[in-house]
């Protein structure tokens, strides 16, 4: 109970937290005028004590005569001062000339002049009320049925005097006004200083409206939990105010009946002039039977700051909590702070609640406040996220933090978004750790002209079949030292870690193909130690997770230091790029016939002709380099270190493939990677490999750029969409026996993994797709047959007796928890 109770105020203090840093950053972008600094969602509410105009004229000495807070979510302007009021309500009268209608009030702000925005009915219906109703001769003429009213209440008191009795002052004073009214109005009286039958109901129901309409109502302090009318003013106010008008329609029905019959009889009372001007009214008015209802209503004052406010709403919040904790309620716990947080928690929740209910989203878990659905992603959120789309479906959506996320989780539902929508899902979700480093990345970049030149320059100049060909021997090197490290192993005796040697000889393929040399070692010594480092560094601090990310308003911040953290492993990383760069530059023409058309070489000959439509300047080409590096030697090493895991864990397709390496390559043990499409049952292994161990579970994320309608779900403008291809590759209404490691499925259907076919696309689809695929086929089947046919391969005994351990880490890649390290020997 204590752990539980810890980890719920831990979350409250986090979410009191984010919104206070997001509320002062909103504040210090906008030049208010001082006043005290608002606590998270009450703001400064808790100042205002039960007589907010005391609390806030002692305020005012504080922070001075024009004054600003923040009441709940509505800012909120005081004036305490003449000079500062002439500015208000007369230099500047027209922009305040609008009042703030309490949300109780409900429909009757439609017709009351108290409420109506400045407008010509309004100014119409002022008018009327000015020279018709309210003139000094209107006044003057009903002056004796207002005189018989005043002479009732001394006759009254008069009988109370002599009965000895005390005078309830302001009970006699209200109902003295009411009557003086209803005959200014009517001509009769609707109550009376008796209190008995209809007129005491009337009487009751006036009574009610003031105390209902001075009541704090949470709907003016949050409106966007208007609509909700969580406390049920606006309810009770309707209910109040229909009986009210069932009394005035009597009075107009009754008046209207006899026309004509009273002439002489009675003064030009209200009613009497109103009904003669609608008879004639062009409709700039508008006096139909709600107006004049509207304008017989008493206008009480609907102030909030109504003497005892503040003491109600905190005799509303206590009674919520020992209602729901009362455990808790003793001993003087519940106080003011502890009931703000309640009230503040409760208020985000149904704001949450009533903001999803007016989009049709895709179907998905209720939100907590604040988190949304964060704590239901667990350590590892592919797993959690399929598990969830059993309950609401392949096409599902959550709120991560304050952004909606959509994911889905089916092959048909992908190509809905990577293909049939594939332009408005065109622009990926960048990672705010990014930085600056989003402004140049070809993955990173929003769909723009600029992207699409780089990415065409990628697909015909870097990744295209001849290029990759031309480059072929560079790479071979780097696999005939990779055998010869493992075989340096396997005659030690030691075992081999085969996603650390995947990792370094792949960086090392990528380093020969971009630059022409190594920029690591499979030794592990110096510079190619440090440079190792900082690639696996960057995929460390990318695939973490980060407040900003979920809570945007708080990226600014940067409160884990994740972008101050890349931001320094970028620059390491380019510090070696630049040098790489600047000795290409010194040396160019001296190279010429050295070294053959590596990516460096090609894109400073583009570069040097660049129009500026693709921007091939140093940060643009740094920016290529680091997501080469980052994204290709990750997913790559992890997409060999599983695909070894499974084949120890499976001896009979280890066996399998085996035997076609030595039945196909024979004795040379030199895999080329011409030999590729010669091997079907190593291609069957790696598509396997891709689907049950996609190397980016969720790809990229992308953004929805437009708001549109799939499925007939809303997807709105703004939204992540996660593409689950880890639930794809294990959905048993797909493949039989998913679970199951077993290439030969492959081997019996035609599926690819090159965009096409939806339920395999560890790559992606659509524009988006990566376009390093060409070469990470390459680089993925030449080294895992490289180290199939070179050496026998078994489990330490340890690992032989508890099994290979397959849990997975999250992260941008998909990769193993725990290292594989197996014995080699040579063959």
């Amino acid at each position: 109970m204590a752990s539980a109770l810890f980890l719920w105020l831990s979350w409250l203090v986090l979410s009191l937290l984010s919104i206070y840093l997001l509320d002062l950053l909103a504040h210090s972008r906008r030049r208010l005028p001082p006043g005290p600094r608002p606590l998270p969602l009450i703001g400064s509410l808790h100042l205002l004590g039960d007589q907010p105009h005391r609390s806030l004229a002692g305020l005012a000495k504080t922070y001075g005569p024009l004054m600003s807070l923040r009441l709940g979510a509505v800012t909120t302007v005081v004036v305490s001062s003449p000079d500062v009021a002439r500015e208000f309500l007369q230099k500047h009268d027209a922009v305040f000339a609008t009042r703030s209608a309490p949300d109780a009030a409900g429909d009757h702000t439609r017709n009351s002049v108290p409420w109506l925005p400045p407008g010509p009915r309004w100014r119409e219906l002022r008018k009327i009320m000015a020279t018709e109703l309210l003139a000094t001769h209107r006044l003057d003429a009903l002056h004796e049925l207002r005189q018989e009213k005043v002479s009732e209440l001394v006759d009254h008191v008069a009988r109370l005097a002599r009965d000895g009795a005390a005078v309830d002052v302001g009970r006699v004073a209200f109902t003295t006004s009411l009557n003086l009214l209803s005959r200014t109005i009517f001509s009769r009286d609707l109550t009376s200083l008796d209190d008995r039958g209809a007129s005491k109901e009337f009487q009751q129901v006036v009574t009610d409206i003031m105390g209902a309409a001075g009541s704090p109502n949470l709907s003016d302090f949050f409106p966007a939990l208007a609509a909700a009318d969580l406390q049920g003013w606006r309810r009770r106010l309707a209910g109040l105010f229909e009986r009210l008008h069932r009394v005035f329609d009597a009075e107009i029905e009754h008046r209207r009946r006899v026309a004509g019959e009273e002439h002489g009889k009675v003064k030009d009372d209200f009613l009497r002039v109103l009904l003669r001007l609608a008879a004639r009214d062009d409709d700039t008015a508008g006096l139909d039977d709600d107006t004049l209802r509207s304008v017989f209503t008493i206008r009480p004052n609907v102030t909030w700051m109504a003497h005892g406010w503040w003491a109600r709403l905190r005799t509303l919040i206590s009674g919520i909590i020992a209602q729901f904790l009362p455990q808790y309620c003793n001993g003087g716990f519940v106080s003011l702070a502890f009931m703000a947080c309640a009230l503040s928690l409760l208020s985000v929740y149904l704001l949450d609640l009533l903001a999803q209910s007016r989009r049709r989203l895709p179907p998905g878990p209720h939100p907590l406040p604040l988190i949304g659905s964060l704590h239901l992603l667990g350590d590892q959120p592919h797993r959690s996220l399929a598990g969830l789309a059993k309950t609401y479906g392949p096409l599902m959506s959550l709120r991560l933090g304050a952004v909606t996320t959509v994911v889905v989780s089916s092959p048909d539902v992908a190509r809905e978004f990577l293909q049939k929508h594939d332009a408005v899902f065109a622009t990926r979700s960048a990672p705010d750790a990014s930085g600056d480093h989003a402004r140049n990345s070809v993955a990173l970049l929003p769909n723009s002209p600029r992207w699409r030149e780089i990415r065409k320059i990628m697909a015909t100049e870097l990744f295209s079949t001849s290029r990759l060909d031309a480059l072929h021997e560079l790479r071979q090197e780097k696999v005939v030292e990779l055998v010869d490290h493992v075989a340096r192993l396997a005659r030690e005796g030691a075992a081999v870690d085969v996603g650390r040697v995947a990792f370094t000889t792949s960086l090392n393929l990528l380093s020969h193909t971009i630059f022409s040399r190594d920029l690591t070692s499979l030794d592990d010594h110096g510079a190619s130690k440090e440079f190792q480092q900082v690639v696996t560094d960057i995929m460390g601090a990318a695939g973490s997770p980060n407040l900003s990310d979920f809570f945007p308003a708080l990226a600014a911040a940067d409160l884990q230091g994740w972008r101050r953290r890349l931001a320094g492993l970028f620059e390491r990383l380019r510090r070696v790029f630049d040098a790489e760069i600047e000795h290409r530059r010194r040396v160019v023409g001296k190279e010429h016939g050295k070294v053959k058309d590596d990516f460096l070489r090609v894109l400073l000959r583009l570069a040097a002709r660049d129009d500026d439509t693709a921007g091939l300047h140093d940060d643009a080409l740094q920016s290529i380099f680091t997501d080469l590096f980052a994204a290709g030697s990750d997913t790559s090493s992890s997409t060999v270190e599983w695909a070894m895991a499974e084949l120890l864990r499976n001896p009979l397709p280890m066996a399998k493939a085996c035997d076609e390496l030595q039945r196909v390559i024979g004795s040379t043990r030199r895999i080329e990677e011409s030999d590729i499409g010669r091997l079907p049952y190593l291609q069957a292994v790696i598509k396997e490999t891709f689907r049950l161990h996609p190397p980016v579970p969720f790809l990229l994320p992308r953004q929805a750029t437009t708001t549109i309608q799939i499925l007939g779900y809303t997807i709105p403008k703004g939204a992540k969409v996660f593409i689950n291809v880890w639930a794809m590759g294990r959905d048993k209404d797909i493949w039989p026996e998913a679970e199951k490691f077993m290439p030969e499925r492959f081997l019996e259907r035609a599926t690819d993994f090159k965009g096409a076919d939806f339920e395999l696309i560890p790559f992606g689809a659509g524009r988006r797709i990566c376009p390093g695929l060409p070469l990470a086929v390459r680089m993925v089947h030449v080294v895992l047959a490289s180290l199939l046919i070179n050496f026998k391969w078994r489990l330490p005994v340890k690992v032989e007796r508890d099994g290979v351990n397959m849990t997975e880490k999250f992260g941008v890649t998909l990769a193993k928890a725990i290292p594989l390290c197996a014995m080699a020997t040579s063959t």
